[in-house]
């Protein structure tokens, strides 16, 4: 399988911003242009449909207003998903409206990441190679699920210690799932947690300075072949009832506490990461629970009939 985790360049991407400010775009426009991107812009909503329907490649990433007249934000985020052309770009919100109750309903609508204004220029990069990777992890792992050979299925008891073995485990096991697009990315991320934070200890502000340094892939591959972590495995079971399976996935781990990070939280909005969990909570299984220190999780999908 090719890798999943690969530095973006500023110049490959296409972005969207889109503020009703003069002012705003333009000072957008100068730090995405100087950091290599090439930018389009709109003033409202409708005229951002406008630029996505006629542009000539897709765009990587959306920065969105939230305030604007004619079409505000959320009006043109809900016709953005309503095509399915558009409905998979990252959007990432930015607004000086940044109340508890405004960024759970724009987390909630779909928004990737919630920018408060002012925000630097480095906040802004690093969101955006955040999102477009995501985007493409969730369209790369989607695809190997649909390509994968009927006859692939990963035969138990199941241990695992690279990202890379992850990817293939959430690939195979999905598709033992009815929603097995969904699932898959709900059982990479939990893998992926059960590796860095759970067997390898990087903590949540550990992994913040890895990410913003690129050095993040280079720190797990490291800790992977310490003496401290390099024995420790994720073991993975599954078990099946007549019309449900469910996924248990435990690492080595000292466990956290999970129920921070089951919900999205609106002071990590504009964080680079952190939402992986609670995303796989809500939308890639019907049920999802930690158990006891918080290095065993339980998650359950519709079974594929036999």
């Amino acid at each position: 399988m090719a890798p999943l985790f690969c530095k973006i360049p500023p110049q490959s991407l296409h972005i969207l911003a889109v503020d009703d400010e003069a002012f705003n775009l333009e000072i957008l426009s100068e730090w995405l242009s100087d950091w290599g991107g090439y930018v389009a812009t709109a003033e409202n909503g409708q005229q951002a449909l406008a630029v996505l329907d006629g542009a000539r490649q897709p765009f990587d990433a959306i920065l969105l207003d939230r305030m604007m007249p004619q079409m505000d934000g959320f009006e043109f985020l809900a016709a953005m998903k309503a095509d399915p052309q558009w409905q998979d770009i990252p959007v990432i919100m930015q607004s000086a409206a940044a109340t508890v109750e405004e960024v759970q309903y724009a987390l909630a609508a779909g928004i990737w990441y919630y920018l408060s204004k002012p925000f630097d220029r480095r906040k802004l990069f690093s969101i955006i190679e955040t999102a477009v990777t995501d985007s493409m992890i969730q369209r790369q792992l989607q695809k190997l699920v649909r390509e994968a050979p009927a006859s692939d299925i990963i035969q138990q008891p199941i241990e695992l210690q690279s990202v890379e073995q992850a990817q293939h485990v959430a690939v195979q096991l999905a598709r033992l799932s009815t929603q097995s697009d969904k699932v898959v990315v709900g059982l990479f991320e939990l893998l992926l947690n059960a590796i860095e934070h759970g067997n390898l200890e990087i903590g949540y502000n550990d992994k913040t300075r890895l990410l913003n340094a690129h050095h993040w892939m280079e720190e797990i591959d490291s800790r992977l072949r310490h003496p401290a972590y390099c024995d420790r495995v994720v073991k993975v079971s599954v078990n099946e009832t007549e019309n449900e399976i469910e996924y248990v996935i435990k690492d080595q781990g000292q466990g956290f506490k999970s129920k921070h990070y089951l919900q999205l939280q609106t002071h990590r909005a504009g964080d680079n990461h952190g939402r992986g969990i609670a995303f796989a909570g809500q939308f890639s299984f019907e049920r999802m629970q930690y158990q006891g220190v918080g290095n065993e999780v339980c998650a359950s999908s519709a079974k594929v009939a036999a």
